[in-house]
């Protein structure tokens, strides 16, 4: 297994590189750190500047047993990125985060990567967590975002993948709506009248089943929030209050600017104060879809 850290020297970039080193070593993975020169570069340091750059990160990582190749990339970000990944068969990339402060309408290097490198994306925002966690000193505390379609459990099946790395405090969280509930089952109108409570634990009985595969390291818990607009604020309220490490999420592309703006994912990674980790469709099966809408965690509200 490979995993790929893109670095462009910042202090987010320093954090991705200590994240992804945890990561590494945990499973003996190779590590590759990539700097990208663009095509037309404005002011950015030479080509061998990068390369000394790189290989001043990689010695200390090398020093500490973790087997760490650098390179210097050329051309657009995603597309460049995206062809080494799949040249070097990665099972994750790892960046900093480099789009805190812009927009969601504006496509920055983050949505760019998500949208256009088709392997998982893990956005680092604080290194300590994967650190400890790495080290095998407390469990990761994720947030995992459910719903009743596809990248869902898409998202729900690389749980597997990350529990791999250790012990994981897993909060599945679910925001429904039960008129869309009852939509989609084809039922009457669940009776307000006992607060929706019936419906409720249905739906929680659904997910209940749908996290019985995680492997036994992973100890979960369902949580619903009943919504119907602005599921990513939604979304970030909880992780917020849980005090989650990372928050994960299934994503799919969509294009245009409005649609970027209404995307779930994109919309989590511009305003998430936690690390943040985006798993791709990309035509993959989950091993077990537990239910099907035409909603998806990058559906548009």
């Amino acid at each position: 297994m490979t995993i790929v850290c893109a670095t462009h020297f910042s202090d987010s970039s320093f954090a991705a590189v200590k994240a992804a080193a945890a990561l590494a070593q945990v499973k003996h993975e190779s590590l590759y750190l990539v700097s990208v020169v663009p095509p037309r570069p404005l002011a950015v340091a030479s080509e061998h500047e990068l390369s000394d750059a790189l290989r001043l990160e990689a010695r200390a990582l090398t020093a500490d047993g973790i087997t760490t190749t650098t390179e210097v990339l050329h051309g657009t970000l995603e597309r460049t990125v995206r062809k080494f990944c799949e040249d070097k068969a990665a099972s994750l990339l790892v960046a900093g985060d480099s789009d805190h402060t812009i927009a969601s309408l504006v496509a920055g290097p983050m949505h760019a990567f998500k949208d256009g490198v088709e392997l998982p994306l893990l956005v680092v925002r604080d290194a300590r967590p994967f650190e400890r966690w790495a080290r095998g000193v407390e469990p990761l505390k994720v947030m995992l975002a459910l719903d009743h379609t596809w990248s869902s459990s898409v998202a729900r099946d690389w749980m597997t993948r990350l529990a791999a790395y250790g012990a994981i405090d897993l909060v599945a969280t679910f925001v429904w709506w039960p008129p869309d509930e009852d939509l989609r089952r084809g039922t009457a109108p669940s009776p307000e009248s006992d607060g929706h409570f019936t419906m409720a634990a249905v739906v929680r009985r659904e997910i209940e089943s749908a996290l019985a595969p995680l492997p036994a390291n992973v100890t979960h818990r369902v949580r619903l929030e009943m919504g119907v607009d602005h599921i990513a604020a939604t979304l970030l309220v909880v992780a917020n209050a849980e005090q989650v490490d990372l928050l994960v999420l299934g994503s799919h592309t969509l294009q245009g600017p409005l649609a970027r703006l209404r995307s779930v994912s994109n919309g989590v990674l511009a305003d998430a104060p936690m690390s943040v980790a985006c798993i791709p469709t990309h035509g993959t099966a989950p091993m077990a879809p537990f239910a099907t809408t035409s909603l998806g965690a990058d559906a548009v509200r």
